[in-house]
């Protein structure tokens, strides 16, 4: 146990929280709109995973060149530049006659939207020191509220006569956000830091590994998890979209509860029970023989996922001494990567064995996460490793 920690919430705080339930949600209609996309396209698995695999690229990209970027442009523009670009992608996504344009509009999400991933992680670590965590737990509860809303525009969408009609989501939020904050002043991109201090330490890189296994572990979970209850649980396809939503409802409510106790728990004793509790989830949902015990999975796993990384980003920024925006744009990176390389391997994989054999990957990227955080806590990992 700790002291009690305290937030004091300023008008960045709460733009940084709206920007994540408005990336989250832009990004999580992708999931639910792939099993319509494929039916009405005539897609396979691994090519409805080209969609999120190129958001990922962009993704990467941003996270290799966005610290540029935003020094270049300043942080309040870079982020208003990147909400506009997520609703002009979605609306590529949504509309586009062939599979390409629909790539190309994820890839621009990707591109041009993870510069607010770039700017506001660096500005709440900043602004809040050691209460960093409560910061990005709650930003994080919100924006998995983004993602809750997600599958049920797209389900309201089809009630509505087309499942494309969903794309509009991007530019009310984009708009909603400009009406409340577009005044909301970012404090001044700090300057570089000393080249000695530049270098980001061997803890932060081991800390990098556990966020980029989570965000895979996350992605495989809601990218394919409403085509499994489909194509082996036999769901119906709107309902199994649906469905798919206990996934965001338990990283909200682990959210919620994770933000009481991180209060008075220091962020690195949940990361343990944290993924012990995502294995579990998963498992039931993996190998439930009903739908109904594979959605009390699914909500499973979610709880235990949800503090993953507001845990995982705290501890690496806080790592990360002076050269937080490099750190931040780093997380990008492996972010990326994450949502590039899992949700794409996966549906290649289930392609050939099927999407339930696919699914074993799971576990062996849980079993690395632990192994990466078990690294982090070595007294040698606060050693130099790589340029940051």
């Amino acid at each position: 146990m700790i002291p009690a920690r305290t937030l004091r919430r300023e008008p960045v705080t709460f733009i940084a929280y709206a920007t994540a339930a408005y990336f989250t949600l832009v990004l999580n209609v992708i999931g639910p709109a792939l099993p319509h996309l494929r039916a009405e396209l005539g897609l396979r698995y691994a090519e409805a995973a080209l969609h999120t695999s190129a958001f990922a690229l962009g993704m990467m990209l941003c996270g290799l060149f966005g610290e540029r970027v935003v020094r270049l442009l300043g942080r309040r523009r870079a982020v208003w530049i990147g909400a506009v670009g997520m609703a002009v992608g979605l609306t590529l996504l949504v509309f586009a006659p062939t599979a390409p344009i629909g790539i190309a509009g994820c890839g621009l999400m990707g591109l041009v939207g993870t510069l607010q991933l770039v700017v506001m992680p660096a500005v709440i670590s900043e602004r809040h020191g050691d209460s960093r965590v409560i910061a990005f737990s709650e930003q994080n509860i919100v924006a998995m509220l983004g993602a809750l809303i997600a599958p049920l525009a797209v389900a309201a969408a089809v009630a509505a006569g087309s499942w494309r009609i969903a794309g509009v989501v991007g530019w009310i939020g984009a708009i909603a956000m400009a009406l409340l904050f577009l005044r909301v002043q970012f404090p001044a991109t700090p300057p570089p830091p000393p080249r000695g201090e530049a270098t980001l330490p061997g803890r932060y890189w081991a800390l990098w590994s556990l966020l980029l296994l989570t965000v895979a572990t996350e992605f495989c979970m809601m990218v394919w998890g409403p085509s499994y209850l489909e194509a082996v649980l036999g769901l119906p396809r709107d309902m199994a979209v649906v469905a798919g939503a206990a996934f965001p409802l338990g990283m909200v409510l682990g959210r919620v509860a994770g933000t009481l106790l991180l209060r008075r728990v220091p962020e690195e004793r949940l990361v343990l029970p944290s993924i012990a509790l995502a294995f579990c989830g998963f498992l039931l949902f993996w190998k439930a023989p009903a739908a109904l015990l594979a959605l009390a999975g699914l909500l499973v796993a979610g709880l235990g996922i949800a503090n993953l990384y507001p845990c995982g980003i705290a501890l690496a920024l806080a790592s990360a001494g002076r050269a937080t925006t490099a750190a931040a744009a780093r997380a990008s990176l492996g972010s990326g990567f994450a949502i590039l390389s899992a949700p794409l391997a996966l549906g290649a994989l289930a392609d050939t064995v099927g999407l339930a054999l696919a699914y074993a990957v799971v576990p062996f990227l849980l079993a690395g996460a632990a192994a990466a955080f078990a690294l982090s806590r070595r007294p040698t990992a606060t050693a130099p490793a790589k340029a940051g």
